[in-house]
């Protein structure tokens, strides 16, 4: 972790342009708090995301201390964090840079994914889950905006937050209860929001709606959702089993873990769809005609719908669009120092001697005494001396023995 700053934090729409701990903001997402850099090589791009302390609650510590365990996060399914610390009065968290879009704009323009599709990307985010709990870090608040889908159709969950929630319009519809109650949240609480989110997928719209945010808390404390099964019809019973169980207001009636909500969403998978034909239903119209297309789901095909559904953020194109800026602009900076050519010494052909004392055509009788020298040394480098005068004498003997065969 960085040295930590005493001076006056600056202001995030300040920050574009500024080096911190090394790394060139180049653009802000948004109006977050994330920020797109690189470090030292236009390449080497990261998402930065800063947070600004509390000065009354005094949580400075705690926000230090969640982030420096969240780093410790390595998973497939987990935007991995590399670096925390504090500079010029704000603290920053480092993380690995991921185009596409999150999971909320992708539900703003397709409101509901296929129920094999949701329970695909579900298990995904579970493994994540699993990977995290075990390290006793808990996401605390999950919601489609932390769900980061790649282009290449990878899924990843952010845990780089604050760990203390507050609850926005959006928010507020998978937050579990416990927050509501006064309760410390906890592994089940993550649970709670991942059935939640599921359920927004297959379904099309939040479990419970209301309002105001005020509104949709106390419907989170009082009421139970509907099952997707009776909302879908398509949607098999026990997916809607599995979700209605992640759900529940009591906690012991819901999944004891997320290793627990990771099994049955396998089991589901392998028992409705593994060795069945599942169909994906897309309704064409060709010019007045409306006609129904049939595409079968096999499991992991959802890493093929994804990338086709998926589309890179404006961020993510502007983004890439000044990294190239930046490049020609290191290029004009640091030309490339000329190399001096030296100048290649080419030999002429001529009808000099060779070192043998004669041309190179002909051939000497040094060198074929080299050649006999030559061929002696290696036999006797692969046989040794014993064997050569084994080998000659018997070679003699033979000689002898047919000179006084013919001569007799």
């Amino acid at each position: 972790m960085s040295n930590e700053s005493n001076e006056t934090p600056i202001a995030a729409d300040a920050i574009v342009g500024q080096t911190i701990a090394n790394y060139k903001i180049v653009q802000r997402i948004a109006n977050t708090l994330v920020f797109l850099a690189y470090k030292n090589d236009p390449d080497n791009q990261v998402a930065i995301k800063f947070f600004y302390p509390d000065p009354i609650a005094d949580n400075k510590d705690l926000i230090l201390e969640r982030l420096e365990g969240v780093c410790q996060l390595d998973h497939p399914n987990i935007i991995k964090a590399y670096e925390v610390g504090v500079e010029k009065g704000i603290i920053y968290v480092v993380m690995e840079y991921s185009p596409g879009e999150n999971l909320y704009d992708l539900l703003q323009r397709n409101p509901r994914l296929h129920w094999a599709a949701a329970a695909e990307i579900a298990r995904e985010i579970t493994r994540g889950l699993v990977s995290a709990h075990a390290m006793g870090v808990n996401h605390l608040s999950l919601h489609p905006d932390r769900i980061l889908l790649s282009t290449s159709g990878q899924i990843r969950v952010n845990f780089c937050n604050e760990g203390v929630i507050t609850p926005s319009s959006e928010v507020v519809n998978y937050v579990s209860p416990e927050l509501f109650f006064g309760q410390e949240l906890e592994e089940r609480s993550d649970v709670y929001s991942l059935g939640a989110i599921i359920y927004s997928i297959v379904i099309g719209t939040p479990p419970l709606k209301g309002k105001s945010p005020k509104e949709i808390a106390l419907k989170h404390r009082q009421f139970a959702s509907m099952l997707p099964s009776y909302g879908v019809a398509d949607i098999p019973h026990s997916l809607s089993l599995i979700i209605e169980r992640t759900m529940s207001k009591e906690l012991k009636q819901r999944y004891s873990n997320s290793y627990e909500l990771l099994a049955a969403l396998n089991n589901f998978l392998l028992n409705d769809i593994g060795g069945k034909h599942v169909f994906l239903r897309n309704t064409l119209r060709k010019k007045n005609n409306l006609r129904l297309q049939c595409t079968a789901y096999l499991l992991g095909s959802y890493k093929e719908l994804l990338p086709k559904i998926v589309v890179s953020s404006e961020s993510d194109k502007s983004f890439s669009e000044a990294i190239n800026q930046e490049r020609d602009r290191l290029k004009q900076q640091d030309p490339p120092s000329s190399i001096e050519e030296k100048p290649v010494k080419v030999e002429e052909k001529s009808s000099r001697k060779s070192t043998s004392g004669e041309f190179p055509g002909q051939t000497s009788k040094i060198y074929k005494e080299s050649l006999k020298s030559r061929f002696s040394h290696s036999v006797e480098a692969k046989f040794g001396r014993h064997y050569v005068l084994v080998i000659f004498t018997s070679i003699f003997s033979f000689v002898t023995s047919l000179v006084l065969f013919f001569t007799v």
